[in-house]
């Protein structure tokens, strides 16, 4: 094959590679964002006095967790998944919680969970 040919079809292999589309390539940045949020709504339900703020607040981090969870699956990222179900359970937990300390029990692990999914979603995407 002449040099020239070659030049050609690796010009043709590049230009085609830069059109596929972003998603054919594995992005967990959603993953990670949703992650973070989950973390974030945890430890601010830790850090809650009022019971019915916190209980919103864990409402809310558990719906970030199931979305973390969900986009690491997309993404193929397993242990972000994976540490995305246990925020989200333990999220779960606490906000159908009967007290403050059985809701912060649970808003620590969710917390650290949801910690553990953002890093993970970090080293996949």
């Amino acid at each position: 094959m002449s040099p020239r040919k070659t030049v050609v079809k690796l010009v043709l292999t590049l230009a085609a590679l830069a059109l596929l589309p972003t998603s054919a390539v594995a992005d967990c940045s959603e993953a990670e964002s949703s992650a973070d949020d989950a973390y974030t709504y945890s430890r601010r339900a830790l850090r809650e006095s009022n019971f019915d703020d916190a209980q919103s607040l864990m409402r809310r981090a558990r719906n970030a967790a199931e979305e973390a969870q969900s986009e690491a699956e997309e993404c193929e990222c397993d242990d972000a998944a994976r540490y995305a179900d246990d925020a989200y359970t333990n999220a779960r937990r606490g906000y159908n919680a009967s007290n403050l300390r059985e809701l912060r029990y649970y808003a620590e692990r969710a917390m650290k969970a949801a910690d553990a999914a953002r890093s993970a979603a970090t080293s996949c995407g």
